[in-house]
């Protein structure tokens, strides 16, 4: 079974992967450069999330 879920926030949603069961991630680029689609690609592919903030986990480890 496919499933494919879309998180938005006000903020840049950022989760970290790598405890998460996924095969793949898809990442939404929307008006960043390139130097900011290398660091973002890069953050993701080391397992790791973006900090800072402009960034936000939203709920992911939280009951909603």
């Amino acid at each position: 079974m496919e499933c494919i879920s879309n998180i938005y926030n006000s903020k840049i949603t950022s989760i970290a992967c790598k405890d998460l069961n996924l095969d793949s991630i898809r990442i939404d680029i929307l008006d960043e450069t390139i130097d900011e689609i290398n660091r973002v690609v890069l953050t993701h592919k080391s397992g790791n999330k973006l900090e800072g903030k402009l960034y936000t986990n939203g709920n992911i480890n939280k009951d909603v």
